[in-house]
């Protein structure tokens, strides 16, 4: 399935770009998009702490599983701090 991934940020910085269209296989977590995401952008492999997840407009935990045409934000956890 197809969903957009959306990258702020420190994020944005180490991937270069704020959209990514990834195609990932049914029943797949926000974890495995983010695992995927580090293989893609291989800048991203440096970010060590656990990013913020949202999908949609709902924070929610990296074993999130996704639906076709979601779009899934990752933001870098100090964004909590602010």
């Amino acid at each position: 399935m197809r969903i957009k991934v959306e990258f702020y940020e420190a994020l944005r910085v180490l991937t270069q770009r704020h959209e990514w269209l990834a195609e990932v296989p049914e029943k797949c977590t926000a974890r495995e998009v983010f695992v995927l995401a580090q293989t893609t952008f291989p800048a991203l492999a440096s970010y060590c702490p656990q990013p913020i997840v949202m999908a949609g407009l709902d924070h929610v935990p990296m074993d999130h599983t996704l639906r076709e045409g979601e779009t899934l934000s990752f933001l870098p956890a100090a964004a909590l701090q602010e």
